[in-house]
């Protein structure tokens, strides 16, 4: 890497003057695409060949998994998709049982 490397840009000399072509798609925007192509396949509740969205079937594998290998992540995938993230907790045990009288304590604090 020579010195010249290293030197910035001028302002307002952007680094990627040609930049991406207009029209390119961003790969999430093909990959939704592809997700909502429809295809036949056999629907596995009914057993019988339907057009079916990328989308649709994929889902049905990760259930699949689910049922019959018990496959735990794909398992928290479908609850996560279904009902959202859980949000961690934590929980404090401890082993001296607090029992203090919260009137007695706002009584001496009004007293001040």
């Amino acid at each position: 890497m020579s010195k010249a490397d290293l030197i910035p840009f001028k302002k307002g000399q952007s680094g990627n003057p040609k930049g991406r072509p207009k029209g390119s798609k961003n790969r999430s925007t093909i990959l939704k695409e592809i997700a909502e192509l429809r295809t036949k396949g056999i629907n596995p509740v009914t057993g019988e060949e339907v057009w079916m969205t990328n989308e649709y079937r994929m889902a049905m594998a990760v259930i699949e998994k689910v049922i019959e290998k018990g496959d735990h992540q794909a398992l928290n995938m479908v609850l996560d998709s279904i009902y959202g993230k859980q949000k961690d907790s934590v929980d404090i045990h401890t082993s001296e049982e607090v029992n203090h009288d919260f009137r007695n304590i706002i009584a001496r604090i009004k007293a001040q």
